[in-house]
């Protein structure tokens, strides 16, 4: 048994997934979600949002230009699709290019944008399309990535709700045969209940349970699943991520109860299921110090972090992937 560690510095809100690398010849959409909070200015919103594309096929995200500002997506929107009078076009979807494998054949980035509304709401906010990729099970139609936003405010913070947070990466890798959990990360600015379910409807259009033999913890919003469907599968994966009160509240002096959720947001992304030699036992793992899958870490702008990673096992590592949840203030606070 061999024990490797390795540094890695990184800059902002971390979320770290580990998870081992994945090769992917599909193409087009890859999954995305988005994120919201008021800026406290009246009924003026920020939204957060990642989405994932095949490699330089969405706004334009290369290893080259990672930092950089892509904008191959000029005529593709963000829509208010409800409670709007009519389904306006608020932003497009061009993002700064925050990671891409052309071996793995996937970009992603993450953007911001600001919206005044009318009203307190509530709001559908939403980015739909077609042409998800090629999947062995459920249809490769269409997307919809999107939240819900009501601005009345709480009576326990004296302010409107904030959605919880979620990030991932476009593409999981689950060896055929063997068995596995994706811990979803969340985070929740107002310390509320976060549950997690499989979306249905309208939130996940196309590929609703499209992802055979898993199950989903609500409350730990943990992935459990057998890849024994399909030998090289590809599998799109549609979670709706909710907050709810800890106790009882008003909102704008209507009464909140702990089993109505105070807003939702939608995460999707693709699972792989490659044929490999080796066993479903024979892959290293993370030990201590390491810390857990999906484990959250606070820091402010432009302060750098370092991790170690320690792991274990007869299989060589060949690469660490640390997903970024943003959530900076919109008046640079």
């Amino acid at each position: 048994m061999q024990t490797r560690s390795c540094a890695v510095s990184w800059v902002i809100h971390v979320c770290i997934i580990l998870i081992m690398c994945a090769k992917t010849n599909a193409s087009h959409f890859r999954g995305g979600t988005i994120s919201w909070k008021p800026t406290g200015r009246e009924n003026e919103v920020q939204f957060s949002f990642k989405l994932g594309w095949t490699y330089n096929r969405g706004p334009g995200c290369t290893t080259e230009k990672v930092g950089q500002l892509v904008t191959n997506m000029n005529n593709s929107f963000w829509q208010c699709t409800s409670g709007c009078n009519s389904t306006l076009n608020i932003a497009n979807v061009n993002y700064i290019c925050t990671g891409a494998s052309q071996s793995e054949n996937w970009e992603q980035g993450e953007g911001t944008f600001t919206y005044k509304f009318p009203g307190i709401g509530p709001y559908t906010v939403e980015f739909t399309g077609s042409a998800w990729v090629t999947l062995s099970y459920g249809s490769p139609g269409s997307w919809s990535i999107g939240t819900v936003v009501y601005l009345g405010k709480r009576n326990d913070t004296k302010q409107p709700n904030i959605s919880p947070i979620t990030t991932g990466k476009p593409v999981y890798r689950v060896p055929y045969g063997c068995q596995s959990e994706i811990v979803i990360p969340v985070v929740d600015a107002d310390d509320d209940v976060v549950k997690c379910r499989w979306s249905t409807g309208s939130e996940c259009v196309s590929i609703c349970g499209a992802l055979p033999n898993a199950t989903i913890d609500s409350n730990t919003c943990t992935i459990r699943l057998s890849a024994t469907h399909t030998a090289e599968g590809t599998f799109a994966v549609a979670v709706t991520v909710q907050d709810f009160p800890k106790n009882n509240i008003a909102i704008d002096n209507q009464v909140h109860m702990t089993t109505v959720p105070l807003s939702t947001v939608t995460l999707q992304f693709l699972v792989k299921t490659p044929v490999l030699t080796s066993n479903c036992e024979d892959k290293p793992s993370f030990v201590s110090p390491t810390l857990p899958q999906a484990s959250i870490i606070y820091t402010n702008v432009f302060q750098t972090v370092n991790l170690l990673f320690y792991a274990s096992g007869n299989r060589r590592l060949t690469q660490f992937t640390a997903v970024l949840i943003s959530n900076t203030d919109s008046d640079g606070d």
